[in-house]
């Protein structure tokens, strides 16, 4: 993901947000559409803004919100693409 730029931001409260990203990875031979999402809270002090990935009591349901929006696209987004080449991803639970 260096050097890249998400696909699309979803924000929430607190300054909290997930970012999307798309990546093209191989396997068994084919190139497949991989997305990805990274979430973190942003936060100023000192004078400056940070980014954090910790979350409290109180931006938590924050960064619920944001991851739950964040998987609803993606799945917009893999069915946009179609059978993804006939590759199925691996579910890990």
């Amino acid at each position: 993901m260096v050097g890249q730029r998400p696909i699309e931001k979803i924000k929430g409260g607190n300054n909290v947000s997930a970012s999307i990203w798309k990546n093209q990875i191989q396997v068994n031979g084919k190139m497949v559409t991989k997305y990805t999402v990274t979430i973190q809270r942003s936060y100023f002090k000192d004078g400056k803004w940070h980014n954090s990935n910790s979350f409290d009591k109180a931006t938590l349901p924050d960064g619920i919100y944001c991851m739950q929006k964040a998987y609803e696209r993606m799945i917009e987004l893999k069915n946009e693409d179609g059978d993804n080449n006939g590759v199925e991803e691996e579910v890990v639970m």
